[in-house]
């Protein structure tokens, strides 16, 4: 949650990175492409405070230049960890924002995709917007997030894990309404859940089950419809997006997920079998729509 950091086998590499770090301090950095030589990447730099900015790095002589920055003025905001002990022991985390100072403030709980995603302390313009309008937000790492192991990530899958994992995010908001420092900065109204992708379903689902604890959901291409998922997708990419959406959904238990993982492979040899043009004219149409 303090940020994703990569680790390189590659001491040159890795000393360009400390020279990053030492040159933006407390910054994270993704190493999004390389030149086809390998010397030089595009870098984007994820501040705490304030939106990424992108550099060209030229790895041979560890020197960057800027691409693109926004230099735009952030209204000040608390952003900080947020940990909570679920009711059966699990230890949890999650991401709290706030406005600067003020309050009481709505809150919006904002459980992000994936599953297998995770919410850091790096600056969100989707989080920056909702808190600069006056809105806490709280972003749950629920059972199923990537970053605390594989035992913590499998134990949100199938229904049961997905049914912890829900009750892992009413149980946070609880914790955090009761927390002696945070809590005091929240209104007494009921929470909007807000998701993307699974963060989408995530909403959606706990408002039709527990419908007397939420103000409402916003969901933002939620995955809902298994057959849909399947029939939808045009790109092998995406293809191996749902059919971990669907292990997840189903767990690997569920004496139907061969019959959907067959359907999965279906699917992958009708993309690799389409002709390019019938692609394009596809594509060409959906554009046009």
């Amino acid at each position: 949650p303090e940020g994703a950091r990569t680790e390189w086998l590659d001491p040159a590499m890795g000393a360009v990175q400390e020279r990053l770090g030492e040159a933006f301090p407390g910054a994270g950095f993704d190493w999004v492409a390389t030149s086809p030589d390998g010397g030089r990447w595009i870098v984007r730099v994820r501040h705490r405070g304030r939106p990424a900015e992108w550099l060209c790095v030229d790895a041979a002589g560890a020197s960057w230049r800027v691409l693109a920055e926004c230099p735009v003025e952030v209204s000040p905001t608390v952003r900080g960890l947020f940990r909570w002990t679920a009711s059966d022991g699990m230890r949890l985390t999650g991401v709290y924002t706030r406005p600067e100072g003020g309050g009481p403030y709505p809150l919006v709980v904002f459980p992000h995709g994936g599953p297998g995603a995770l919410s850091t302390v790096d600056f969100d313009e989707r989080v920056w917007a909702l808190a600069d309008a006056g809105f806490a937000v709280f972003q749950p790492n629920y059972r199923g997030s990537a970053g605390f192991g594989k035992a913590f990530r499998f134990a949100g899958w199938g229904a049961e894990g997905i049914r912890r994992a829900l009750l892992d995010v009413r149980e946070g908001v609880v914790a955090l309404r009761a927390d002696p420092e945070e809590g005091r900065w929240l209104d007494g109204g009921k929470p909007v859940l807000l998701g993307g992708s699974w963060g989408g379903y995530v909403a959606v689902a706990e408002l039709a089950l527990h419908p007397g604890e939420w103000a409402g959901a916003v969901s933002f291409f939620g995955a809902f419809d298994l057959p849909e998922l399947l029939r939808a997708v045009n790109d092998y990419r995406m293809l191996f997006y749902a059919i971990i959406l669907i292990v997840v959904m189903l767990g690997t238990n569920n004496p139907t997920l061969k019959n959907w993982i067959d359907a999965g492979r279906v699917k992958l040899l009708s993309l690799f079998r389409r002709k390019p043009d019938a692609a394009r004219e596809e594509g060409g149409a959906a554009a046009d729509e």
